[in-house]
């Protein structure tokens, strides 16, 4: 969508005179919200986990879980995979993320302050209740009460990265390479803003997937400038083992899926690029901050971005909360990964069917099929039923 279709959207009337406007104010609409509150096995923790259920497995992966922007100099809480982070910089601006709960008496870090130990002069997060000092590796550093560093007193140190202004949190103990498909958008201006989702971050994905609904959900928005580029009878799906790339020969409306939780739309012209990003960062087996990020490669001046970034945040914001209503709607949450809780029987439905069964892990995922470049899929007419042998439960090798 071009500059002039962000202000076409707000400009023209809707059958809801006002709804853009309206739809900011609906509760969770939350940005730039800092303090999050926040449980799973197997993710990439450095000491031993935290005694608690987990009814979610989630593939190893390198999982986007926020912003480097939104980490500064000062503790930040976070809730994802259900438990509760806490997220601190030190001195030279490395980022370190511990589990959010002191060994001493079990008070939220987060509550706490970044400081200088007197001894080593390393950064230190300090303990809000007694003032225990963690280091960057989680060992305390000192202890107040006899002025002295007690290392078996640690805190568990979670594995993660930044690169491309993303936290990257490493899910299981896979030797897996960084990520790097963000790389070409570093040198482009960005914009971003966040929504507290009332839906799983599976959910979330999906719908991004779902190319279908935008008729019916965004026809008072969205799809008033995109239905013309929609109307390709051969679209094309390629499914590998890093995602899933929709494409209908238009080169300015296709949409990378990266596994596990990145959406991405970008758009290539000789003149422009630009691209959204969509994260949606699991908080628990129900709940998401799904983070909306456009970058672009134009309308870069100072001035221009102070008239031009207020109204393409808000055409994003009233699109996102289009989709949150239905998202909130739908029954059921998907704390077993990828199970089976729809009838799957339409064309856009082999994408949703396939990012079920690489969540679910199922056996044809490590197949020679899958782990071909890639697979071109021509998404036909023909619609199957969902209860019928031609459309098996789980398996995407014998679907295709």
């Amino acid at each position: 969508m071009n500059f002039v279709g962000f202000l076409a959207l707000l400009l023209i009337p809707s059958s809801e005179p006002f709804s853009i406007l309206r739809a900011l104010k609906t509760p969770g609409n939350q940005l730039y919200e800092r303090k999050l509150n926040s449980n799973s096995q197997d993710s990439g923790w450095t000491d031993s986990s935290p005694n608690v259920a987990n009814p979610m497995q989630f593939p190893a992966a390198w999982w986007g879980i926020g912003l480097s922007s939104e980490v500064s100099n000062q503790p930040v809480a976070m809730k994802r995979f259900g438990f509760d982070l806490v997220l601190w910089r030190d001195s030279n601006g490395k980022l370190n993320i511990f589990e959010d709960s002191c060994p001493h008496r079990a008070a939220k870090l987060s509550l706490g302050q970044v400081v200088q130990n007197k001894e080593s002069n390393e950064s230190c997060l300090q303990c809000p209740f007694h003032g225990l000092e963690f280091d960057s590796q989680g060992l305390c550093q000192f202890d107040p009460e006899d002025k002295k560093p007690k290392p078996f007193i640690r805190v568990p140190k979670i594995t993660a990265i930044e690169r491309n202004d993303v936290i990257w949190m490493k899910w299981g103990n896979a030797d897996l390479p960084e990520p790097d498909y963000l790389d070409k958008f570093d040198s482009y201006y960005a914009i971003f803003f966040k929504i507290r989702s009332k839906g799983s971050f599976e959910k979330n994905i999906k719908n991004q997937e779902d190319g279908s609904h935008v008729e019916f959900v965004h026809k008072n928005s969205f799809w008033r400038f995109v239905k013309n580029m929609s109307q390709n009878k051969n679209p094309t799906t390629q499914m590998t083992s890093a995602g899933i790339l929709s494409h209908n020969g238009n080169p300015e409306f296709y949409f990378d899926l990266k596994f596990p939780n990145i959406w991405i739309n970008p758009r290539d012209t000789p003149n422009t690029e630009d691209a959204l990003l969509v994260m949606a960062a699991p908080i628990d087996s129900n709940t998401a901050d799904v983070y909306f990020k456009y970058h672009r490669n134009f309308l870069k001046n100072p001035i221009i971005r102070t008239l031009v970034d207020p109204l393409i945040q808000i055409v994003f914001q009233y699109i996102a909360m289009e989709d949150q209503q239905i998202i909130a709607s739908q029954e059921g949450n998907e704390s077993k990964l990828g199970q089976k809780s729809n009838r799957l029987y339409r064309k856009d439905d082999q994408r949703i069917r396939y990012f079920e069964a690489y969540l679910a892990g199922k056996p044809p995922l490590q197949s020679p099929l899958f782990d071909r470049p890639s697979l071109d899929i021509p998404i036909g007419p023909k619609v199957i039923d969902s209860d019928s042998q031609d459309l098996p439960d789980s398996s995407p090798t014998e679907e295709l």
